[in-house]
């Protein structure tokens, strides 16, 4: 029995030990497997519910459930976005994969249905320790077992890696037409939007569209592209995977993009197959893929 199994074994005799809760444990390990597990020793095979933020997951838990043989008939999938379609149903078993992507209005959603679930199971791999207390506060679940990415990657079930940060301030100098037709650089727009946002903060009120406002300068800025593009040229030749925030900022980086609009939709998988080495992707491809 390898570590992988070892680690499965000891996710699901924790759940039939413990009860509804949280299994944080590093990615590569099994979630899915885990789960099958404990609805197989539970005999759980009707009124199942599980959540994800990214339908590509969807297929991740199909392929396992039927590699497994698993009879997923009785199975109902939800992306997070449509959680309240579910709320007033009574369920066997809830799962929720990547729980700590869930929005503040998903997780009260989400302890809706926890109340008329017998069986209640989160799953991931990197919860942070504000999500964690946010979650048992709302939806009463503790993390019943924790495998790190340390740890996996001491044991060798994933490889190690290495985070370098990058900083770049605000563009001063390009100026573009704000919304009233004035030229201003992207540091002079951020500064204008955090300025009347601690305002309306201080007042007591809350800032809504302005904060994604500020984002978007953030997600469109200058300063951020054009180092992308020097990191681009130096990796040139390597394996390369761009996570960015706006489909115009994918499709600037001059490498294959892939997105809700895109008319390739070969792209991507040729990507994760190893076919192409250079990709930038939007809200596609976060969790639950393995690329190779």
């Amino acid at each position: 029995m390898n570590i992988r199994e070892q680690i499965q074994i000891k996710g699901r005799d924790v759940f039939l030990q413990n009860g509804n809760g949280i299994l944080n444990i590093a990615q590569r390990l099994g979630k899915i497997r885990i789960s099958i597990m404990i609805l197989e020793a539970l005999n759980k095979k009707k009124n199942i519910l599980i959540s994800y933020p990214d339908n590509r997951i969807q297929q991740s838990w199909i392929d396992d459930f039927r590699f497994w043989g698993f009879d997923y008939s009785g199975v109902v999938f939800t992306n997070n976005s449509s959680l309240f379609k579910y709320t007033e149903q009574k369920w066997e078993f809830f799962i929720m994969d990547e729980i700590h992507t869930l929005s503040d209005n998903q997780i009260e959603q989400a302890a809706l249905i926890c109340k008329n679930s017998k069986n209640v199971l989160g799953l991931s791999g990197t919860i942070s320790l504000d999500t964690e207390m946010q979650i048992r506060a709302i939806l009463g679940l503790n993390i019943l077992m924790k495998y790190s990415v340390e740890e996996a990657i001491k044991d060798g079930i994933i490889a190690d890696y290495k985070i370098f940060i990058h900083k770049v301030n605000l563009d001063n100098i390009i100026k573009t037409k704000n919304k009233k037709g004035k030229l201003v650089s992207e540091k002079q727009q951020y500064d204008a939007y955090s300025y009347v946002i601690e305002q309306i903060k201080y007042s007591g009120r809350d800032p809504g569209f302005l904060l994604l406002n500020r984002n978007r300068v953030l997600q469109n800025s200058i300063s951020k592209h054009k180092k992308a593009l020097s990191l681009l040229k130096e990796l040139k030749g390597k394996r390369i995977l761009v996570f960015t925030g706006t489909k115009k900022a994918s499709e600037s980086l001059g490498i294959p993009f892939f997105h809700s609009s895109s008319k390739d939709p070969d792209i991507f998988d040729n990507f994760k197959a190893g076919k192409i080495d250079e990709i930038a992707l939007v809200d596609m491809g976060k969790s639950g893929v393995t690329f190779k």
